[in-house]
């Protein structure tokens, strides 16, 4: 079972005693994800802001690598 619960230490640590005193509960995990998440949010809007600022090319991708093209694999 899989529990998501936003809450301050308190309310963590009253969630974990009642863990360790039930005799149902074999084993828990508690994994803090707030700090991942407000990474991840910021790693999106910082991709957002940079698809924004680049040039919308006609015809697909743009083309890198001096104008070679390296689909074949020999680069001609």
């Amino acid at each position: 079972m899989l529990l998501e619960i936003e809450g301050s230490g308190r309310e963590i640590a009253e969630l974990e005693r009642r863990m360790r005193v039930n005799d149902r509960v074999l084993r828990y995990l508690t994994v803090r994800v707030d700090e991942d998440r407000r990474r991840a949010e910021k790693l999106k809007a910082r991709r957002t802001r940079k698809a924004a600022k680049r040039p919308q090319s006609q015809g697909g991708h743009a083309r890198r690598g001096g104008g070679l093209d390296f689909a074949d694999g020999n680069g001609e």
